[in-house]
C-alpha cells in the first residue's frame, strides 16, 4: 500500500471496484458522507438491497447516535469509579489469558457498569449482558476477518452466529430495561440507563434499546486493544509509567478530567492511538456515482482509508516513527484530519469519551493493584486483522502487597 502512494498518488485504484485515499481531506470527506455516498459494509450486512435497507433507517440511527454522546453523563462518572474500584478489589477473571482477552473483559466490563450497573438487584441479569456482548463483538469480528461481506450471495457461516449473538444481547437488554422501567425510580441517576430512560419519560422505547445496543456492542473491542498497547508501552518505560501514575494519583476526579487534569496522560493515549490505531484501516462502499479527489468513483466500489499511515505520514507528522508524547503539549501537532483514532464524520465513535475514561481507570487501578510483567515493546509483533492488535502476548501478573 506504502508502495502504491509512493507510485501513484494520493488516489490509487488499486484493484478493480477497489479505490484507496492517502490524501487526509479526501479521507475526510468519504467519513463525512458516511450515509450520503457511502455506507459501511460489514460481515452481516452486505450487498445493494442491505445498504438501501439501512439508508432507509437512518434518520433513527442518528437520533440514536445522538442519545449515546448524552447518556455520558459527568455525573455518573464518580459513582462509576466507586463501582469500578470494588471489583477490580477481585482477582482478574482469568489469569492465563492472552493481554488483548484481559483488556477487552476489563473495557467491557466496565462500560457495562456505566451504563447497567447502578442496581445491585440486576446484578446477575448485568452479568449475562456482559457474555452477550463480549460474543457479539467475537462473532462479528470473526465474520468481518473471514471477509465474509466480500462475497453476499454466498452463505455466510460467521455472520449468522453474529446475527444470533446480536438477538440474544437484544432480548437481554429488553429485559434490564424493562425491569428497571416497571420500578421505582431513583431520586438522582445510578447509570446510563436511568440517564436515558429520564430522557424519554421513563418509558422504555425501541430507540432506548438501539441506543443500549450501540453502546455495549464495540465496549468489548477497540478501548480493550487500545488499552493493550498502552499498557504495553507503560510496562516497558518505568519513567514513562511514573510520570503517568503520579499524575493520576490514587483518586481520579470528574471535573474536567480529560481535558485538565490528566494532561500528561492524554498526551500518552493520544500518541499510543496514533502509533497503534486498532482502526488501523477503514472501508466504506459508495452507494451512488461520485468523485472523490477527482476521479469518478461507481456505485457498489469499496473506498479504502488507512489510519496507520496516516498517522505515520512524513508530511504531516515530525518524526513520524518516534513515540513522543511531548508532541500533544502546546498545540495540535499535525494538520486537519491527519489524525482520526476514533473516525470522522458520522461514524465518529459516539463512545470515545466513556472507552478513553475506561483506559485511564484500568491503567491506575492495575498498576496500583498489580507487578505487571509484560514483553518489550518493540519485540511485540502486530497482527493487522480487522484491528490492529499486540499477537500472542500473554501477561503475567503478582498483586502487590499492602
Amino acid at each position: 500500500m506504502v508502495g502504491a502512494h509512493v507510485a501513484y498518488g494520493d488516489v490509487v485504484q488499486l484493484a478493480p471496484g477497489i479505490v484507496v485515499l492517502f490524501d487526509p481531506d479526501a479521507v475526510h470527506r468519504v467519513l463525512t458522507e458516511t450515509n450520503v455516498n457511502y455506507v459501511v459494509d460489514s460481515g452481516r450486512l452486505a450487498g445493494a438491497r442491505s445498504r438501501r435497507e439501512r439508508l432507509s433507517r437512518l434518520d433513527t440511527w442518528k437520533l440514536v447516535r445522538r442519545d449515546l454522546w448524552h447518556g455520558f453523563d459527568t455525573d455518573l462518572v464518580d459513582a462509576h469509579i466507586r463501582r469500578y474500584r470494588e471489583w477490580m478489589g477481585s482477582e482478574l477473571v482469568d489469569r492465563d489469558a492472552g493481554l488483548v482477552d484481559v483488556c477487552r473483559d476489563l473495557c467491557g466490563r466496565g462500560i457495562v457498569d456505566f451504563y447497567l450497573g447502578g442496581d445491585s438487584g440486576t446484578a446477575a441479569l448485568v452479568t449475562e449482558i456482559r457474555a452477550a456482548a463480549d460474543q457479539l463483538f467475537a462473532r462479528s469480528l470473526e465474520s468481518l476477518d473471514r471477509a465474509e461481506a466480500r462475497v453476499p450471495w454466498w452463505p455466510r457461516p460467521r455472520a449468522a452466529r453474529a446475527g444470533s449473538a446480536d438477538q440474544r444481547l437484544v432480548e437481554l437488554l429488553g429485559e434490564a430495561i424493562r425491569r428497571r422501567a416497571a420500578a421505582r425510580r431513583s431520586a438522582r441517576p445510578r447509570d446510563g440507563l436511568d440517564v436515558l430512560l429520564a430522557g424519554c419519560g421513563g418509558a422504555a422505547d425501541d430507540r432506548l434499546l438501539a441506543t443500549l445496543r450501540m453502546a455495549l456492542f464495540a465496549s468489548h473491542g477497540v478501548p480493550g486493544v487500545a488499552l493493550s498497547w498502552l499498557l504495553l508501552r507503560l510496562a516497558d518505560d518505568a519513567g514513562l509509567r511514573t510520570r503517568v501514575l503520579g499524575e493520576l494519583g490514587d483518586h481520579p476526579t470528574v471535573t474536567g478530567w480529560v481535558a485538565t487534569d490528566f494532561p500528561y496522560t492524554m498526551a500518552v493515549i493520544r500518541e499510543t492511538l496514533r502509533l497503534c490505531p486498532p482502526q488501523w484501516i477503514l472501508s466504506r462502499t459508495a452507494v451512488r456515482d461520485t468523485e472523490i479527489g477527482g476521479y469518478r468513483v461507481k456505485a457498489g466500489w469499496e473506498v479504502v482509508m488507512c489510519p496507520y499511515l496516516l498517522h505515520r505520514d512524513p508530511g504531516a507528522w515530525a518524526e513520524p516513527e518516534r513515540f513522543d508524547p511531548g508532541r500533544w503539549s502546546d498545540t495540535i501537532p499535525h494538520p486537519r484530519h491527519s489524525y482520526l483514532p476514533f473516525g470522522s464524520g458520522t461514524r465518529i465513535c459516539p463512545g470515545s469519551q466513556l472507552g478513553v475514561l475506561e483506559m485511564v481507570l484500568a491503567v491506575q487501578q492495575l498498576f496500583t493493584r498489580y507487578e505487571l510483567s509484560l514483553p518489550e515493546f518493540d519485540t511485540v509483533t502486530p497482527a493487522f486483522t480487522t484491528l490492529l492488535q499486540p499477537a500472542n502476548v500473554t501477561p503475567a501478573w503478582r498483586r502487590r502487597r499492602g
